[in-house]
């Protein structure tokens, strides 16, 4: 998931509104890592995670970067981590980004 952080400027707010992310979560991770857009990405990833749970799959993620007009990084993330996207694959993906990121 090197590509999403390298990849995603400041769409990062956008993606996370998309993954249901509050503003004040979004704003505070913001405020947190002023002037480090990786950082922010990486901590908004991690955020959508803790709050959803069982229920943060690669196929969300790929539908909130298709939503924030990231087509080119969704079809990286579903060619690259994961040849299909399924519910059997989806939680193990989730914990294959985590542990590259």
């Amino acid at each position: 998931m090197q590509y999403l952080k390298d990849n995603l400027k400041q769409e990062w707010r956008d993606v996370g509104r998309h993954l249901g992310l509050s503003e004040s979560d979004i704003d505070h991770i913001n405020s947190d890592y002023p002037g480090n857009t990786k950082e922010k990405c990486y901590q908004m990833l991690k955020k959508w995670e803790e709050v959803s749970g069982s229920e943060a799959t690669v196929s969300i993620l790929a539908n909130a970067l298709k939503k924030s007009g990231r087509n080119d990084l969704t079809d990286l993330l579903i060619t690259g981590t994961c040849k299909v996207i399924s519910p059997i694959y989806d939680k193990c993906m989730m914990q294959n980004i985590y542990t590259s990121i």
